[in-house]
């Protein structure tokens, strides 16, 4: 007969008690805000740890990942291109020179003032 034997009962019971109150594994979903970071506004990809494309998103969204289904996900930033027309960027750019007249007449001078005295 063995010195201790209630030792394989203790163990039983001390196995059972830490099954009973560890708590059960939960998913956990995470959520993520882009706007926080002051993305300007553009799409965003989003892959798990293997590699497989989950969705797509933009950066003005908010976005909920699961972490039962993954516990590493990638975002991929896609910019959008800002493509402008040119009559409306030289439309722009006339009210911006307009608006702040003084301003580039006073940093014209400044850089003729400053070519002009290099020369000599």
């Amino acid at each position: 007969m063995s010195k201790h034997p209630r030792k394989p009962l203790l163990i039983a019971a001390a196995l059972l008690m830490a099954a009973v109150l560890v708590p059960a594994v939960t998913a956990e979903t995470v959520t993520l805000t882009f706007q926080d970071v002051g993305l300007a506004t553009q799409d965003i990809e989003v892959f798990d740890a293997t590699g497989a494309h989950l969705t797509t998103t933009n950066s003005s969204s908010v976005l909920s990942l699961n972490s039962s289904e993954s516990n590493r996900y990638t975002l991929q930033l896609k910019p959008q291109a800002t493509t402008v027309e040119p009559l409306t960027l030289a439309d722009s750019v006339v009210a911006w020179l307009t608006q702040n007249a003084l301003i580039v007449t006073l940093l014209l001078f400044g850089l003729l003032v400053l070519f002009r005295g290099g020369r000599r």
